[in-house]
């Protein structure tokens, strides 16, 4: 059935809901978010999640993978584990400087189709990597979740 709402805020802004699609329309650009539930709260699209995290942590990768699946979820995940011990493709395999620049780009790709990334800090480690693909997902308001619980720490300057 197709249901159309049109809303508008203070006339710079109006929302547009058609068929479960939220258009946001703030002067002349769209937005478009979509609804994750029907009007009883039936999900009606899985959430996508991408994985971010270290190569090294193959392991956590399937895992996550797995649990983000049972969770009905569309996974986005890394495609080569470099860093991985025998387990994966492997360290022997080896990739140039152009081609880690290449797949970190791609991921990123993968993030902007994402509705959320998990982010696979074992053990609070966050490489350089991963740190750049959370600033990336933060600046183009991604949900952010994480393995573990992040703690700050606060350095004693004096």
């Amino acid at each position: 059935m197709f249901s159309f709402q049109h809303i508008c805020l203070a006339g710079a802004f109006s929302i547009i809901c058609v068929c479960g699609w939220l258009l946001w329309r703030c002067r002349s650009s769209f937005m478009r978010f979509h609804i994750r539930t029907n009007m009883t709260g039936v999900p009606v699209t899985p959430v996508i999640v991408c994985l971010c995290g270290s190569t090294r942590f193959f392991k956590e990768f399937m895992l996550a993978n797995y649990n983000e699946t049972m969770a009905n979820h569309i996974v986005l995940s890394v495609g080569f584990y470099p860093h991985s011990s025998e387990e994966a493709h492997g360290e022997h395999i080896g990739i140039t400087a152009a081609d880690k620049a290449r797949l970190d780009d791609l991921h990123k790709r993968k993030i902007d189709l994402a509705d959320e990334v998990l982010v696979l800090n074992v053990g609070g480690y966050i490489g350089e990597s991963t740190r750049s693909e959370i600033d990336y997902a933060v600046a183009h308001r991604k949900r952010v979740r994480y393995l573990e619980q992040q703690c700050s720490i606060v350095e004693n300057a004096g």
